[in-house]
């Protein structure tokens, strides 16, 4: 089980996840590749079928929300974007250890883990992430 708080005051978690594949993202906002991953990932489950899930995580410090709201609106994310509350690398949590950004972590509908990949993915990686999770 997982919940993230976003910069407008919702909670992102595992109950609103489950039932459909889901993407999580661990994103800075100051990285480039974050950026040009979270534009994919979102290119990528708009077009995506059957529909799926996508979220990101910004590894920021609480005071950086308005940093993540600037970072979603900007980059036009259809997708919420919630922060870590804690900056850096990630050592406990219920993703385990991030230590890359950007990383995608891939759940299934019952929200396992089944893909995690770090770095910049292109469109077709992305998908085959995402089909991985679809098979029962």
């Amino acid at each position: 089980m997982f919940v993230y708080g976003t910069p407008n005051g919702e909670e992102l978690g595992s109950d609103q996840t489950r039932g459909r594949v889901t993407a999580i993202l661990f994103v800075t906002t100051y990285d480039l590749p974050s950026q040009l991953m979270a534009r994919r990932l979102d290119e990528v489950v708009r077009g995506h079928q059957p529909r799926a899930n996508a979220a990101a995580i910004a590894l920021e410090p609480p005071d950086a929300a308005p940093l993540v709201d600037v970072f979603r609106t900007t980059l036009g994310l259809g997708y919420p974007v919630a922060l870590s509350m804690t900056p850096g690398v990630q050592h406990e949590g219920p993703f385990g250890v991030i230590d890359r950004v950007p990383t995608l972590v891939v759940l299934d509908r019952d929200g396992r883990e089944v893909t995690r990949r770090s770095g910049t993915l292109t469109h077709d990686e992305i998908e085959e992430a995402l089909g991985s999770a679809e098979t029962p």
